[in-house]
């Protein structure tokens, strides 16, 4: 079994890289469009599931060991940052306080202006899991996530929501619809 100290490093790790692989060009303000539901895809995957819009990209080529990513469509030519969600699963089984409390402190020893802006325990159907909403800066540029922890079967699951500070509310919506359907079997 990994350290409690290894898995949290894991997590930072992933969150830098998701925050650099995202990064394409400038940002408009348009709105994303993502409200027909029931034209949604469905990634299915023996131990979980999520749904996200059609017009998002499903990569599962692994890097840094994710299990996917999803990268929202550009939003134009030069956009500079395409918000993303990804999936990482690793070996831990002490307790969610645990893991949260060590990934926090490694985090604010990595990440330049690191601030947890919210911390709860939600219950849902995949049980109960932490909801964080994080703001940091990588390589000069402004990053704002929202995580999902889960220690499930031994393991932690952690899906995450990058974007820049200034689309975060824009995409909350149909990140938070995309959030919501991942599920744990």
């Amino acid at each position: 079994m990994k350290s409690i100290k290894t898995s949290a490093l894991s997590l930072v790790t992933l969150i830098l890289c998701f925050g650099l692989l995202s990064c394409n060009g400038d940002k408009d303000t348009q709105t994303p469009q993502n409200d027909q539901y029931d034209k949604w895809q469905t990634f299915n995957q023996g131990n979980y599931s999520i749904r996200y819009p059609a017009d998002w990209t499903l990569n599962t080529n692994g890097i840094m060991g994710a299990k996917f990513f999803l990268l929202a469509a550009m939003e134009s030519e030069s956009d500079k940052f395409r918000e993303n969600i990804n999936l990482a699963i690793e070996p831990f089984s002490a307790g969610l306080d645990e893991y949260i409390d060590v990934g926090i402190g490694i985090a604010s020893n990595f990440l330049s202006d690191y601030k947890v802006v919210s911390r709860e325990k939600v219950n849902d159907a995949s049980g109960e899991h932490s909801v964080m909403v994080m703001t940091f800066s990588q390589g000069g540029q402004s990053l704002k996530t929202e995580q999902h922890i889960w220690i499930y079967n031994g393991n932690a699951y952690i899906l995450t929501f990058t974007s820049s500070p200034d689309s975060f509310d824009r995409y909350r919506d149909v990140a938070g619809k995309i959030l919501a359907s991942f599920t744990l079997k």
